[in-house]
């Protein structure tokens, strides 16, 4: 308290190294002359070359006023100061990018991991036969039980009032689906989990978790060559059921019989389209 009194009695512009004191607008720190602990912002009389500050109490900036050659020789220091921030900006949003991003880039490491081995493993077979449809990977439990666990997810597990899914929930099933079949480069684990969502004959209504797997059948028409082959091997085996849902009578189209009808004529319309295509 006794060197606040006495900078603020002086008037003191200067440090207690004689260098001139500059307004600044300082990051949270302490003033010198008090010791009052200021947030971010505070608007101070400054030394950056001895990083010393006093506030607004020992050193009222109001008729404050710097000298040409003070101002020039403070200037490397604030120079410095104002990239050590930059850099600690930088930083903060990069680790703030890698929460956020963290497990997204992890997942897509693993994807590419996965990619590079199956593309060794084919090269190495490429490489000690010619006859390359002789060896044709079959893929694995684990790739099949993760494919049942997503699918099962995705088409048995949702709210009672939501059977339709939203197109946000169809993103995000499509994301998972993407990076299964990046893993065993095969659209038969996923078929085969799809296919199971419509093996029920003995069942005479429509069933949820039908309109669910409708739902991301119709979304993947769009979703390219993957996507397409995925459904390619779902249709010969599910599009009995499916022609059935579609030719149902429904009362409406918000309970689940509406709701199935229209989303497997639609699911219809659009693979008989996609073969049109294929065939020109």
């Amino acid at each position: 308290r006794q060197q606040s009194s006495q900078a603020s009695a002086s008037g003191r512009r200067s440090c207690p190294d004689g260098h001139e004191l500059l307004p600044w607008t300082a990051p949270a720190g302490v003033c010198h002359g008090c010791g009052k602990i200021f947030p971010n912002g505070e608007q101070v009389m400054d030394c950056r070359r001895c990083e010393w500050m006093l506030c607004e109490i020992c050193c009222p900036r109001a008729g404050a006023s710097s000298s040409f050659w003070g101002s020039l020789s403070q200037l490397p220091f604030y120079a410095a100061d104002s990239i050590d921030a930059s850099f600690n900006a930088v930083d903060d949003a990069l680790d703030d990018f890698i929460d956020r991003h963290g497990p997204k880039l992890e997942a897509a490491d693993k994807v590419i991991d996965a990619v590079a081995d199956k593309i060794e493993a084919w090269a190495d077979m490429l490489e000690g036969s010619s006859d390359v449809e002789d060896h044709r990977e079959t893929p694995s439990l684990q790739d099949k039980e993760e494919a049942r666990e997503v699918v099962v997810e995705f088409c048995e597990t949702f709210p009672a009032e939501k059977i339709l899914p939203s197109q946000e929930d169809l993103d995000q099933f499509w994301s998972r689906v993407s990076l299964l079949y990046a893993q065993s480069l095969s659209p038969r684990p996923l078929a085969e989990a799809v296919r199971r969502q419509f093996a029920a004959p003995s069942y005479q209504g429509v069933r949820p978790a039908e309109v669910r797997a409708l739902s991301a059948l119709n979304d993947w028409c769009s979703r390219g060559a993957v996507g397409r082959a995925i459904i390619t091997e779902v249709m010969p085996h599910a599009k009995t059921r499916i022609g059935r849902l579609a030719e149902r009578s429904a009362e409406g189209d918000d309970d689940a019989e509406g709701q199935g009808q229209t989303v497997a004529r639609k699911l219809l319309s659009q693979t008989e389209d996609t073969a049109r295509v294929d065939i020109i």
